[in-house]
């Protein structure tokens, strides 16, 4: 069986806190900002966003400059062995990187401690050089790029909760 990354990591961020009402909508912004982005990377047609998105999109801009070279937008990488795959927003080259980077969209305010996760199971999968997530600015302002460089120890607890996820949930396969 192949889980998504997503639903491994799912555990581990709460928002419990958070108005189901204002979850949704989060979560339908960060989806459409995440098919607009797609859509400009990849030269397609995106409808115009709702005025609450636009701003994600006007800060992506800001970085956009510094793709040097696409080598794929919202791919998914499965590694079989492990039984996990992830989509990957952009893999590219980008200035000021060496080799080849896994890039990852995000809309929240505040940095989640199972980013680093993600993006080590992102490197893996992908096999990129450097993973970083790119948090958008809803006001348009200049995004916030976060490299995750040591990823050894995320990579390792994202395997951990992989396997207790497959023997607690999984049935053990």
């Amino acid at each position: 069986m192949i889980y998504r990354q997503s639903t491994i990591l799912a555990k581990y961020s709460s928002f419990d806190e958070v108005r189901p009402d204002v979850l949704a909508a989060a979560t339908e912004r960060g989806i459409l900002v995440h098919r607009a982005i797609a859509a400009r990377l990849l030269g397609l047609y995106c409808p115009p966003l709702p005025e609450e998105c636009r701003g994600y999109l006007v800060s992506f801009e800001k970085f956009e400059p510094m793709i040097k070279r696409i080598i794929a937008v919202e791919k998914t990488f499965i590694d079989e062995k492990l039984g996990i795959s992830g989509t990957i927003d952009l893999l590219a080259e980008i200035a000021g990187t060496t080799g080849i980077s896994a890039i990852d969209w995000k809309t929240p305010t505040l940095a989640y401690t199972v980013w680093a996760a993600q993006m080590a199971i992102y490197r893996l999968l992908s096999k990129a050089d450097t993973c970083g997530t790119l948090q958008l600015q809803a006001d348009g302002g200049t995004p916030k790029i976060i490299w995750h460089h040591g990823d050894a120890y995320a990579l390792q607890a994202f395997l951990y909760a992989l396997q207790a996820h497959k023997y607690f949930i999984g049935g053990n396969d």
